[in-house]
C-alpha cells in the first residue's frame, strides 16, 4: 500500500506544501557543504597566512620553553606562565578558528535561508515507541547513509594515501634533520589538505543536489491532494459561485438604484438599454449609470418610465455604449457627437436648452 501510495505522488509540491514543510523544519540541508566550506576556509588560511602563522607558533613555543627553563617552581610563577600561555595561544588560534566558524555558517546559508521553528523540539510520544525506533534504525535511508559514510571514508583514505605517497617518495633519502622533517610534514599536510578539499567540494555538490531531489520527492503530491489544497485556499467551487452570484446581485441592485438619476436611457430598442447622466455644470462628460441586456434592459426601461426619464431609441449608439463603456465610467471621445445629439434632443424636449453645450464641444473636436 505504501509503495502504491508513493507511486501516485506524481505532482511537484506546491508552494503551500513547501512552506508548511519549512514551518516544520523540513528543509534540504547537506552537511557535506558545511564541511567543504570549512576545509576550503582552512586551506585558504594555510596558503595565505600559513607561513607567518607557523613562525608565530614557533616563536610562542620557543618562548614557553625558555620560560620553563629559567623560572623557579612556585604557585605564583606557574599561574603566571599558564595565564600568559593561554592568552598567547588564544590570540594565535583566534584567526583560524574564527575563519572556520564563519565558513561553517556560510556553508549553511548558501543552501538557502534557515528555517526558524520550534516544531522539531516539540515532544512527540510516538518517538518513544520502540518498534518505530527500530524501523528507523533499519530503514532504507539509514542504510544509504551508512553506505555513503563508508564510501566517503574509502575515498578520503585513497586520496590521502596517494597524495601523501607522492610527497614522501619525492623526498631525498637520508636523515633530513628537524628542519627538513618540519618542511616535509608541512608540504605533506598541504598536499593532503588540497586534495581532500577538492574531493570534499565535489562530494558536497553531489550531496546537495541529491538532498534537494530527495526533499522534493518526499513532498510530492497526488492529484487529489492538489485539488483538496486548491479547495482549501480558493474555497469550494460551489461556494465561490454562490458568492459571485450574490456579488452580482448586489452590483445590479446598486446599478438599478442609480437609474432614477439618469438624464436619458438609450435603447436598442428591446434588447439593450444604457442609462446616461449629464447635467450641465455638474459634470464635463456624460457618464454611464446602468446598462443591461434582455430582462435587465426591460427593468431599466421600466424604472425610467416610472420616473419619467426620456427613453431614446438609437440601436448603434446603444450597442456601442454597452460594449465599450463600463458602469460608472465616462463616455469616450469617439462617442461624444452621437451622445451629444441624443442629449440635445432630450434637452430640447424639456425646453431647458435648444442645444447641448456638449454638441458644440463635439462639433469643435
Amino acid at each position: 500500500m505504501a509503495q502504491e501510495h508513493r507511486s501516485q505522488r506524481t505532482e511537484r509540491p506546491t508552494a503551500r506544501r513547501l512552506k508548511k514543510a519549512r514551518e516544520k523544519g523540513q528543509v534540504p540541508r547537506s552537511r557535506e557543504v558545511s564541511g567543504a566550506a570549512v576545509l576550503t576556509a582552512f586551506l585558504l588560511f594555510a596558503y595565505l597566512v600559513g607561513p607567518s602563522w607557523l613562525q608565530r607558533l614557533k616563536g610562542l613555543t620557543a618562548s614557553l620553553l625558555a620560560q620553563c627553563g629559567r623560572f623557579e617552581l612556585g604557585e605564583a610563577n606557574v599561574l603566571a606562565v599558564l595565564h600568559s600561555s593561554a592568552i598567547s595561544t588564544g590570540l594565535l588560534l583566534a584567526a583560524p578558528l574564527g575563519m572556520v566558524a564563519v565558513a561553517g555558517v556560510a556553508g549553511n546559508l548558501i543552501q538557502g535561508p534557515p528555517a526558524f521553528t520550534f516544531k522539531p523540539l516539540e515532544p512527540k510520544f510516538d518517538k518513544f515507541n520502540p518498534l518505530k525506533g527500530l524501523k528507523k534504525i533499519v530503514s532504507l535511508k539509514k542504510g544509504v547513509e551508512v553506505l555513503k559514510s563508508l564510501l566517503k571514508m574509502a575515498l578520503y583514505g585513497s586520496v590521502a594515501w596517494f597524495a601523501a605517497s607522492g610527497v614522501i617518495v619525492g623526498q631525498p633519502l637520508g636523515r633530513m634533520g628537524a628542519e627538513g622533517t618540519f618542511h616535509m610534514l608541512a608540504s605533506l599536510t598541504g598536499t593532503v589538505l588540497l586534495h581532500g578539499t577538492a574531493l570534499a567540494a565535489a562530494l558536497a555538490a553531489l550531496d546537495f543536489l541529491f538532498k534537494r531531489y530527495d526533499h522534493t520527492r518526499d513532498l510530492k503530491m497526488t492529484k487529489r491532494e492538489i485539488k483538496e489544497e486548491h479547495k482549501e485556499t480558493e474555497g469550494d467551487p460551489m461556494i465561490r459561485a454562490r458568492i459571485r452570484q450574490k456579488q452580482s446581485a448586489l452590483a445590479r441592485s446598486r446599478m438599478m438604484a442609480e437609474v432614477p438619476n439618469a438624464t436619458v436611457v438609450v435603447t436598442n430598442p428591446e434588447h439593450v438599454a444604457v442609462a446616461l447622466r449629464y447635467v450641465p455644470g455638474e459634470t464635463s462628460t456624460p457618464k454611464v449609470l446602468a446598462k443591461g441586456r434582455a430582462l435587465l434592459a426591460a427593468r431599466i426601461r421600466a424604472i425610467a418610465k416610472q420616473h419619467r426619464i426620456p427613453i431614446v431609441s438609437d440601436p448603434p449608439l446603444a450597442r456601442a455604449l454597452y460594449r465599450s463603456v463600463a458602469v460608472g465610467a465616462e463616455i469616450p471621445h469617439a462617442l461624444f457627437r452621437a451622445v451629444a445629439e441624443v442629449l440635445a434632443l432630450v434637452l430640447s424636449r424639456k425646453g431647458a436648452r435648444a442645444r447641448s453645450p456638449l454638441a458644440d464641444h463635439g462639433a469643435r473636436r
